[in-house]
């Protein structure tokens, strides 16, 4: 299966916000993806899966680079939950591992928004960036991963 893995603006425990570029450079780092047992997804992940991070930040919402799913997934152990960057992972309960790498040049929405078809509504592109993940097809996954 091909996947986008969505990462958010975190806070840390003071409140102040950890950049969603940082958290997704941490989990790129740590060689895993934490994911909410809520997630409708969770059961489908399996290992040789590949899938492309999108940040969503203040700072900008772009394609910012691409992973193998190198496990199935399975329950955060102590030494994972260690790695979390802030919240909302911290209260993410499992993971499934990676290998990634970020691209040099990020791909903004509106270069792909034409050529791909997961995005039905064009006028609110948006609300398809909802969750820590969501399935894509083949061809989407290719023309986002041409463009980086």
């Amino acid at each position: 299966m091909f996947w986008l893995l969505i990462v958010k603006d975190h806070r840390n425990s003071e409140g102040k916000i950890i950049d969603a570029d940082k958290v997704l450079e941490n989990r790129i780092e740590n060689k895993f993806w934490s994911i909410s047992d809520k997630n409708p997804f969770r059961k489908k992940v399996a290992e040789g899966d590949r899938a492309i991070f999108f940040v969503s930040s203040r700072n900008g919402k772009h394609f910012a680079g691409d992973c193998v799913v190198t496990s199935t997934v399975k329950p955060l152990d102590r030494v994972r939950r260690g790695q979390l960057l802030g919240y909302p992972s911290i209260t993410f309960e499992y993971c499934f591992e990676i290998s990634g790498k970020l691209w040099e040049r990020r791909v903004e929405v509106a270069e792909v928004i034409d050529e791909v078809s997961f995005i039905k509504n064009k006028d609110r592109w948006w609300s398809y960036f909802q969750g820590g993940m969501r399935p894509i097809g083949e061809d989407d996954f290719m023309t986002i991963l041409g463009h980086s």
